[in-house]
């Protein structure tokens, strides 16, 4: 069950602006906390390799792919974010004015 709360104040509509910040924060944090190699790691499309230099170039290759993923995704997750995100707002918004709504009726 949500927390929730009559003290939260939100934008007025989730723009592209705020979905870009969101995808490029969220591909930072994924790529700087390895989780976006470690997924391709656990698809298994290549095999480790005993030497030093085929290892940096499978990395190489793994961060090509990651980045190249994000770099087509990327409208795509701007896009849902910033839908998603207004639908949530708007439910909440929707919930504080029966929550005001509520408190003023005498009861």
């Amino acid at each position: 069950m949500m927390a929730m709360s009559n003290k939260l104040d939100f934008v007025k509509i989730v723009t592209r602006e705020h979905g870009d910040v969101f995808a490029d924060e969220w591909e930072e944090a994924s790529r700087s906390s390895g989780s976006l190699t470690e997924a391709s790691t656990k698809a298994r499309i290549m095999t480790w390799p005993d030497d030093e230099t085929d290892q940096t170039h499978f990395h190489e290759i793994e961060h090509e792919i990651a980045r190249r993923v994000y770099d087509e995704l990327r409208d795509s997750i701007i896009d849902t974010y910033v839908r998603i995100a207004n639908e949530v707002v708007t439910r909440e918004r929707r919930h504080l004015v029966r929550g005001a709504d509520a408190a003023r009726k005498p009861q």
